[in-house]
């Protein structure tokens, strides 16, 4: 009788070892996959709630004028007070206009400036005209001749901005209050 050689079957372990690097390598894959589709999901999902560029800088213009309309020093008050009324118009316009001797006269009799820092702005809407409705939370401070800060008041306000020759510019400001 004849003794065949053994033919010798590879190891289990190395079987085991090819089929543990496959299944990772699959998982990996699949975990790749997996998160670049959820980027996109939340790329696209931010996409349809980002606002657009003109909403956007109706905001940024809201944000900048409610600070302008707040903030006066009395040694540059002139100044102080033409970037305010740059940003305005229509029956804004006037009515900062015609407030303009008494806010200056109570700066000076108080012996105050004033500066307000915008907190937050936001975008409410749009009217039937296309003009975009803003909200601004400002706090408001007074800072008498030695240098001390009143303590912040806050304010919040409703502009409503108008877009006029392509620079947005505020046409009503309504005190919404705080809550």
């Amino acid at each position: 009788m004849s003794v065949q050689p053994r033919t010798r079957a590879p190891a289990p372990w190395i079987t085991a070892a090819v089929l543990g690097v496959l299944v990772a390598v699959l998982v990996v894959a699949l975990v790749h996959v997996r998160a670049v589709r959820d980027n996109q999901h939340k790329e696209q999902a931010l996409s349809r709630y980002q606002l657009p560029a003109n909403q956007q800088a109706a905001i940024q213009a809201g944000a900048t004028e409610a600070a302008n309309l707040l903030t006066y020093s009395r040694r540059a008050f002139a100044a102080d007070f033409a970037r305010g009324l740059a940003g305005a118009t229509g029956s804004l316009k006037k009515d900062i206009t015609s407030r303009r001797t008494t806010t200056l006269a109570t700066m000076t009799k108080n012996k105050i400036d004033l500066t307000a820092a915008v907190q937050e702005s936001a975008f409410e809407g749009t009217d039937e005209h296309g003009n975009v409705l803003v909200l601004v939370t400002v706090d408001g401070y007074s800072k008498n001749d030695k240098g001390v800060s009143s303590v912040a008041t806050p304010q919040r306000v409703e502009l409503t901005m108008v877009n006029s020759g392509g620079k947005w510019l505020a046409s009503n400001l309504t005190s919404i209050g705080i809550q």
